[in-house]
């Protein structure tokens, strides 16, 4: 378990190595930690959130759920990509993120 998480969380874009390689490599690394822990593994932390427990539809509530395992992968591979050529892009939807976030 230890190992699973560790490899996907420092899997990061090596210097020269093109975005479509890097993404490659993290799919195969998410790809073993869905078989590892299942997608469902953020689901306590989702159910522990304000915006959960504020949800009034449990259609949408579900969603974030089901939704959040790719979006923290998504977010990992965002966040290990090389930041010299990919950093502006991250600071900016950082901050397009922090203007439409509800309570902030």
């Amino acid at each position: 378990l230890t190992d699973t998480l560790h490899r996907f969380l420092s899997t990061k874009q090596q210097e020269g190595e093109n975005l479509l390689d890097y993404a490659k490599r993290m799919k195969q690394q998410q790809d073993v930690m869905k078989t590892t822990l299942g997608e469902d593994v953020l689901d306590t932390f989702i159910m522990n959130t304000a915006e959960f427990h504020e949800e009034p539809d449990n259609t949408k509530a579900d969603a974030m759920k089901s939704e959040a395992f790719e979006k923290w992968a998504a977010y990992i591979l965002l966040k290990n990509s090389d930041q010299t050529k990919y950093g502006q892009l991250l600071n900016g939807l950082a901050s397009q993120y922090s203007l439409t976030a509800p309570n902030n």
